[in-house]
């Protein structure tokens, strides 16, 4: 996971939109090492409504970019909350898989496996 964060970081912003605290995500970030690959990070600190609302994505593109357009945004999710919130805010949306059934991540563009080197290749190029 982390050497595909880099791989994105080098490439594209990369912003992170969690409902956890922000105080509980830096401390993940920087555990991990890769706090510094962020051009953003909106926590639940930072919204109104949490996901399933599409606001705490919508802020993260104004963050890292204003120019950026969502359709050509990359969302990585692991909940349905989060699918709904990235395709509401117009985004396309790769569901990972984790705890969740395959058939509850259906509304992303796609259900992958894990986040590694390989996707990101794919993904970005």
């Amino acid at each position: 996971m982390r050497a595909a964060v880099r791989y994105a970081a080098e490439r594209v912003p990369v912003a992170l939109v969690s409902g956890a605290a922000r105080a509980e995500i830096e401390t993940v970030l920087t555990a991990a090492g890769i706090a510094d690959c962020f051009a953003a990070v909106v926590s639940a600190d930072d919204v109104t409504h949490g996901k399933p609302s599409p606001e705490g994505y919508e802020r993260a593109l104004a963050l890292i970019d204003g120019n950026v357009r969502a359709q050509d945004v990359l969302v990585l999710e692991d909940t349905e909350a989060g699918v709904a919130a990235a395709k509401g805010a117009g985004m396309r949306c790769f569901a990972v898989l984790g705890t969740l059934a395959p058939h509850r991540l259906a509304a992303a563009n796609e259900v992958v496996d894990q986040i590694d080197v390989g996707l990101m290749r794919r993904l970005l190029g």
